[in-house]
């Protein structure tokens, strides 16, 4: 259980060593979280960061000199090539990244009743009082272990400040021993510090340190000579004692390669390099020792404890010094906080070689790695199957798998998205004439991957994202060529997609998927042999999706039985999975509709987090959902509706999406289908293809708050669509939780050209893959949707049922409103 809890507290920070394991602000994961515009643009385009401490302006320099201190250090970092992220806690959120005016009112609260000492014991208090009290302004100034939680949060690894707390002297009488030590055994953050304080016992500090699993290295500044022995700094002083540095780096390089080994080998713990104070600034330890031994007795005459006594003690340090400790203070920081910009350049400099390293050998081209020997493969060709001219067509008959034994895939730790349902080979088509009925059609005909789960986990994760397939494949050459083929596939940075989920059947041959297009690519005739994913086992299914720490999402298709479906969905619900549905056809849209005299659950923990209709599908929902007598007034269901108090008003703005759409959702009911099932299903994103995609959903409380919505009203969306929001009744804030709805309409994020589509097989299933992974970045519906829909547009533009995803959701948020 010990360890089963710190991988799930691991896994509230990070998600292994994808592109969003670092730099992926989540406001969805933290929602008292405020990153700031600048700071989140960096961290999403995977430029350097560098996270700085404010404690050291609320309750370290004097206010006549903090204002200036704030604007030197962000500075300092600029001149190194990073972006600053100042931390602190003010209106009861937790602010990553401050405006000139925040900087100023923080600075401003010092030495006042407002500023606050914020460590991880703090934190709560800080953000919960001001939440419920808005009239509380607590100005918290973030010590290095606040800071280090904060930085965690938002995905900034490098973390620059002063001197990190420690072992009191004496610790044996009063065990007073520095919450940073802790947070930095948690966290793997980087610290650069000037060592540790001086008035600390360092020797144990350093002893808790290596206990705690940190790594601890000195640099060999330009002071030291290069065969000189490198001693560990203790603040104000180059060296404490004889103390010598546990490890040495050379340079900032150095120092972010061990930073990067230990994100890809997922150690928990952070690092620590010590940055001695320039020689020149420099008060050595001889000189600070009686001074510091005199604070200290002050401190303890006067009763002074606990957080109080850092800056007791360095208050007294600068009154002993004449001010030369405070000048000595300010140079240590600067040259920390360049010497941060320079170590968080290089950690993004190094990642792609570290990120190889985590995948190791895994290549498509090494055939010595693959999931299934390329001696088994007999008559499968090596080339991508799309790519083909001629037919090559696996055995319609199961055929038993070679004597030779095939490598079983190793689950994939902490999956963001487990996606369940089918998998198939899908061949395609293309005549090269009209086609004619009752006769041979010449035709290209090409072969890929296909399956509606397939796709959706393929398009996931190839946007980075880790996930797990649930399915199964027949004993034969096509489930052997399907496995080999997910095996393979995926960005070059992440590990392959976990296909342990994947089962192997001896009673059904692997599903296919054969269809048949006109000279513009469009659908003329299709056929499908699915009846494999009707018999997927249910217990197996179940082991497969809690056999770890449990996903963000859980994502299915309409290709599993009924039972099967309203069983999962069953046990997704007990579990507190958020399930995503995939209806995959009209007809198994009926899937998830439990029979009459069984009554779904409805929000806030309704029978599906979100599903993702077409036009025809969502009828087919509804009349689905109505035929099975779950629109009753007696149910729970209606006094959901009713608090929503859908008004004239709301009703009068609903016009303005049908405009946006160029289609009367109004008159023909869809928007009004949509809401009914809200209570069932609190997010429908409906695909509507070229007109663009329509979002019916409903907001929380929390997520209004989040978002800062205070009233209904019609508003522009990105993309240059339409939002229409709709505040409920107070009562359904207090029963349900429930702000509101929102109904937006996201136009088509690219217009193509009949002679630019190639295939529509697999669009709609990009569109989810591509929005679920966005999700699970933190991103906005709508920058998601919009990013979803140009997932769909390159997956048209290609003969695979997912196109190329590369660099899909690494483009700046500005390119976003661009479209």
């Amino acid at each position: 259980m010990a360890f089963r809890h710190l991988v799930q507290q691991a896994r509230a920070y990070s998600r292994g060593p994808s592109k969003h394991w670092i730099g992926r602000p989540s406001h969805q994961k933290f929602p008292f979280l405020r990153v700031s515009d600048e700071v989140k643009h960096a961290l999403i385009n995977l430029q350097p960061v560098v996270a700085l401490e404010s404690a050291v302006y609320t309750h370290g320099f004097p206010k006549t000199h903090n204002h200036e201190l704030a604007r030197q250090m962000e500075q300092a970092v600029r001149d190194s090539g990073a972006v600053p992220a100042t931390i602190c806690v003010m209106g009861g959120k937790v602010r990553v990244g401050l405006s000139s005016n925040q900087l100023e009112e923080m600075c401003d609260a010092a030495g006042t009743e407002r500023a606050m000492k914020i460590s991880r014991r703090d934190l709560p208090y800080a953000v919960g009082i001001p939440t419920i009290n808005p009239g509380t302004r607590i100005v918290g100034g973030t010590t290095i272990a606040g800071t280090t939680i904060a930085a965690r949060m938002a995905g900034i690894q490098v973390f620059a400040t002063g001197g990190i707390g420690g072992v009191h002297s004496g610790v044996a009488d009063h065990f007073d021993i520095s919450a940073d030590l802790t947070e930095l055994a948690k966290n793997n953050v980087t610290v650069i510090s000037s060592g540790a304080k001086s008035f600390l016992d360092i020797p144990k500090t350093l002893e808790v340190l290596e206990t705690q699993g940190v790594h601890v290295s000195t640099f060999r500044d330009k002071d030291y000579a290069a065969d000189e022995t490198v001693m560990f700094p203790a603040f104000f002083s180059r060296s404490y004692y004889d103390l010598k540095a546990p490890n040495v780096v050379e340079d900032a390089t150095e120092a972010a390669a061990i930073a990067q080994a230990s994100r890809a080998l997922r150690m928990e713990s952070g690092q620590l390099f010590t940055n001695p104070i320039p020689k020149e600034y420099e008060i050595p330890h001889s000189v600070m020792a009686d001074i510091i031994a005199s604070a200290t007795e002050k401190a303890h005459s006067a009763g002074v404890k606990g957080k109080d006594i850092t800056p007791y003690i360095l208050q007294e340090i600068r009154i002993s010094t004449d001010g030369k400790s405070l000048r000595a203070n300010r140079a240590m920081l600067l040259n920390n906080a360049r010497m941060g910009g320079k170590v968080a350049s290089e950690f993004v400099r190094l990642r792609p070689q570290f990120d190889d390293f985590f995948r190791g050998a895994m290549r498509q081209d090494d055939t010595s790695n693959l999931i299934i020997p390329s001696s088994t493969l007999t008559g499968v060709p090596d080339q991508t199957p799309s790519t083909c001219s001629s037919v090559t067509q696996p055995s319609t008959v199961p055929s038993p798998v070679s004597s030779t034994p095939v490598t079983e895939p190793e689950p994939q730790p902490y999956p963001d998205v487990v996606v369940v349902g089918g998998v198939a080979v899908d061949l395609t088509c293309d005549p090269t004439a009209p086609p004619k009925l009752h006769t041979s059609n010449p035709s290209k005909i090409s072969e890929s991957l296909g399956g509606v789960a397939s796709n959706v986990a393929r398009a996931i994760h190839k946007c980075g994202t880790p996930t797990r397939l649930i399915s199964s494949v027949g004993n034969d050459v096509s489930g052997q060529w399907v496995r080999n083929k997910l095996h393979q596939e995926g960005p070059p940075l992440l590990p392959p997609m976990d296909i342990s989920g994947i089962s192997v059947s001896s009673s059904h041959p692997t599903a296919r998927y054969i269809s048949f297009t006109d000279s513009k690519g469009g659908l003329v005739t299709a056929a499908a042999d699915m009846d494999i994913h009707a018999h997927q086992d249910i217990k197996t299914i179940r082991q497969q999706l809690m056999t770890s720490p449990p996903p963000k999402f859980a994502v299915i298709d309409g290709n599993l039985s009924k039972a099967t479906t309203l069983d999962l969905l069953k046990h997704c619900h007990k579990s507190g999975l958020k399930v995503i549905f995939e209806p995959t056809s009209t007809l198994k849209s009926a899937h998830i509709i439990p029979p009459s005299f069984q009554t779904p659950p409805i929000y806030p923990t309704p029978h599906l987090f979100a599903a993702s209709p077409n036009i025809h599908e969502l009828d087919s929902l509804y009349t689905g959902f109505s035929d099975s007598s779950h629109f009753s007034t007696s149910h729970p269901w209606f006094a959901l509706i009713d608090l929503l108090g859908l008004n004239t008003t709301y009703r009068d703005l609903l016009p303005r999406i049908s405009k946006s759409v160029g289609e009367d959702l109004v008159s023909d009911g869809t928007i009004q289908k949509a809401v009914m099932l809200l209570p069932y299903i609190s997010k429908l994103w409906i695909k509507m293809g070229e007109k663009g995609c329509l979002v019916v959903e409903l907001v929380s409380s929390a997520e209004a708050e989040m978002e800062e919505l205070y009233g209904g009203g019609v508003g522009e969306a990105v993309g240059g669509g339409v939002e229409v929001r709709h505040r409920a009744s107070e009562r359904a804030g207090e029963r349900f939780g429930v702000w509101g709805v929102r109904v937006v309409h996201y136009p088509a994020a690219e217009k193509m050209g009949e002679r630019e589509l190639v295939s529509v097989n697999g669009a709609g299933d990009t569109f989810l893959g591509v929005l679920v992974a966005g999700l699970v970045r933190g991103m906005e519906v709508g920058e998601a949707v919009m990013r979803a829909q140009m997932g769909s547009v390159r997956t048209l533009r290609s003969r695979e049922s997912v196109g190329d995803l590369k660099g899909l959701l690494e483009d700046s948020e500005d390119d976003v409103e661009d479209w």
